[in-house]
């Protein structure tokens, strides 16, 4: 294989084309007590993948902080106050 050519290295799960799936790519997830994308479990992965897949508005919260993570659905159902600020954040502050 020529050096030229890279393989994709973006995880199966996180290969969504909605803005949730961009936005968790490109999200600080080592500043969350969730950790880096790749320390995740596989229940995570299957999860979020899952949660990507559906178009039912979908939230989920996890770890030991309940970190908030949604689908495009659930964008309407935030709110667009909320929207970007929301993921990433302990699920009792998103909803306080």
């Amino acid at each position: 294989m020529p050096n030229s050519i890279q393989k994709n290295t973006l995880p199966d799960f996180l290969t969504s084309k909605g803005e949730l799936g961009e936005m968790i790519r490109h999200f600080n997830w080592a500043a969350t007590s969730l950790g880096p994308i790749s320390h995740w479990p596989q229940s995570l992965k299957t999860t979020i993948n899952l949660m990507f897949n559906s178009k039912n508005p979908i939230w989920i919260g996890w770890g030991p902080d309940n970190i908030f993570l949604y689908n495009d659905a659930y964008i309407d159902v935030l709110g667009i106050d909320k929207h970007r600020w929301a993921l990433g954040q302990p699920a009792a502050t998103v909803w306080e």
